[in-house]
């Protein structure tokens, strides 16, 4: 069995031996201690937490996480070192505390998107290839760092947001839904007849090859126009396919109608006189 009190007894008489007081020496040995153990705990805590950031983020951030642990958890082991010795620290901490108030305000706007950057990977809240729209931009992620993330429009424009943006606006990610739902609106002139037109559409839906099943399309007449009733067509299309949909869709459903012999009414205005309208003499 190791002997601690003769460890503890033989280490002070070495330092004792040096010139030191019993009372430091032994403040020198308990602040030895708290420095090795304190190290071999930060290297602990360091490479757990290097196993967890690494399922959650790339190698260049983990790496960058981690150095600040590791300095943040130096820094106050080099305190609780000093402390042990007796030496006041309560100006370095006063210092310490002051800077780290001036950088933090000159950084703010840096660290939040920082920490928004790391949430957003964490969570996965985007990601590269995703459809997205923030604010009034809308495109697809093209990459994704820790300060920004770029989005290429659907005209080609790179625009890129910073990650505290990106969380604080109203985020739409359509590359997180399995489906999305296509409506189209087509008027049909007063007089013809509404069950055929529902009948050419619904038929050109069931042949379209993208149009699911489930949920199932919606046909009805949403209002009456000044010129004909509504025609109002809901369908789910896959995700991958909506744009193709968009184009189809609706060119197919005009072209069918149109075939049938149904009246797509244009806008038109009647004017009525109350009196006879004297248009004078002709000539012919």
């Amino acid at each position: 069995m190791i002997n601690f009190s003769w460890i503890l007894e033989t280490v002070i008489n070495a330092f004792t031996s040096l010139g030191l007081s019993r009372d430091l020496a032994l403040r020198v040995f308990i602040a030895l201690i708290i420095l090795a153990v304190g190290y071999v705990v930060i290297k602990i805590i360091t490479r757990i937490t290097s196993r967890i950031l690494l399922k959650l983020y790339p190698r260049q951030i983990t790496i960058i996480v981690l150095r600040i642990i590791y300095y943040s958890l130096l820094f106050i082991l080099i305190v609780l070192f000093l402390t042990s010795l007796g030496i006041d620290v309560s100006g370095l901490m006063l210092a310490g505390g002051f800077a780290g108030l001036v950088v933090g305000v000159a950084l703010q706007p840096v660290l939040a998107n920082v920490f928004a950057g790391l949430y957003i990977m964490a969570e996965k809240v985007v990601q590269p290839g995703n459809a997205v729209e923030v604010g009034n931009v809308s495109g697809e992620v093209i990459s994704l760092s820790i300060m920004f993330t770029r989005i290429m429009t659907w005209d080609g424009i790179i625009v890129t947001v910073p990650n505290n943006l990106l969380l604080s606006s109203m985020l739409k990610n359509y590359s997180k839904t399995m489906a999305r739902r296509i409506e189209i609106t087509v008027p049909i002139a007063y007089g013809e007849d509404i069950e055929k037109a529902y009948k050419v559409i619904r038929e050109v839906i069931d042949k379209y090859p993208y149009t699911l099943v489930e949920p199932s399309p919606d046909i009805f007449v949403s209002s009456a126009g000044d010129n004909g009733l509504l025609v109002t067509i809901r369908a789910w299309v896959p995700r991958q396919y909506y744009y193709q949909a968009v184009k189809d869709l609706p060119w197919l459903i005009v072209k069918a109608v149109s075939n049938a012999g149904i009246e797509i009414p244009f806008p038109q205005l009647s004017i009525w006189f109350k009196t006879p309208l004297n248009l004078g003499p002709t000539s012919k």
